[in-house]
């Protein structure tokens, strides 16, 4: 039933007749008579007592008329609803990306989406799993993702910065110079997040022969448990630097690399239209890729 003729049988039912009603509404009189008997013809009973110019309503119309006044305001909360989202002035963006790597640049793209329309609530979810993040993104459970991995069609990536990692050891090691030599960890326990060695254990692989690299000293399913147990010596751990810079507060030892680890940050979306909040979202993205991680 289409709601421009059920807004016509409110009008006729206030106006009590078709005349002004069509006029209120902006139709002619023909157009008004014509939706009304067809939406008549629909319900099979007639909403109004035809009573030369002027109209009353049948005990159908009368129920009718009821429940279209609430269906039109519905309708208008619908519609003021979409334009506010239109309009970014409501709505949710949905974001996935890595646990730590890209938290700088997340966290600067969000404050700074959030800060231009405050009334889009932003939702992250994270994961260092890059199946994890594929998956959000092909599923539709988020729009938008940040990771540092490439990933497989349909879906798109671009690369919109990079982050350097650096290493940090347990307060009050001696290193033998800084910046370290990717060599100079030879031997050296480590600490890993459990499920992800591919990555932790990777960049390690990256800086040396398998031979001559790091010992995988730790595993933790704890992400958060990662700078505590570099505090209490257990080993050293790579992070991403914007994360490291801030475990230096607590007196552990941080160290660059020579050459230096870099992993290119990568805007991932699905193919097709997004919604106004991730196009934002996206631009600004795009917008920091000449900005260091």
């Amino acid at each position: 039933m289409n709601p421009r003729h059920i807004e016509f049988v409110v009008a006729v039912a206030e106006h009590r007749s078709f005349t002004r009603a069509a006029e209120a509404v902006h139709v002619s009189q023909p157009s008004l008579s014509h939706a009304i008997a067809e939406i008549e013809g629909m319900l099979g009973t007639p909403l109004f007592h035809r009573l030369g110019r002027t109209v009353s309503l049948t005990s159908a119309g009368e129920a009718f008329v009821e429940s279209a006044r609430q269906v039109l305001r519905d309708l208008s909360v619908l519609y003021a609803s979409v334009k506010a989202v239109e309009e970014l002035r409501a709505g949710t963006l949905d974001l996935a990306a890595p646990h730590a790597s890209a938290a700088e640049l997340l966290a600067r793209l969000v404050g700074e989406f959030r800060s231009r329309h405050p009334g889009v609530r932003v939702r992250i979810q994270t994961s260092e799993n890059l199946h994890d993040i594929e998956r959000y993104v092909r599923t539709g459970r988020c729009e938008v993702a940040l990771t540092v991995d490439a990933v497989d069609p349909p879906l798109v990536s671009e690369v919109i910065g990079s982050e350097e990692h650096v290493v940090i050891f347990p307060p009050g090691t001696k290193l033998k110079r800084r910046p370290l030599k990717h060599a100079d960890l030879a031997g050296l326990p480590m600490i890993v997040p459990t499920g992800v060695y591919e990555y932790y254990g990777g960049l390690a692989l990256q800086i040396s022969s398998p031979n001559e690299g790091p010992i995988v000293a730790v595993e933790t399913e704890s992400r958060q448990a990662l700078i505590p147990l570099v505090l209490a010596g257990a080993g050293f751990t790579f992070l991403p630097r914007a994360l490291a810079d801030g475990a230096t507060r607590q007196n552990v030892v941080m160290a660059e690399l020579d050459p230096p680890l870099r992993r290119d940050i990568r805007l991932v979306t699905r193919p097709g239209p997004l919604s106004p909040a991730a196009k934002v979202f996206a631009t600004l993205a795009r917008s920091s890729a000449a900005t260091p991680g």
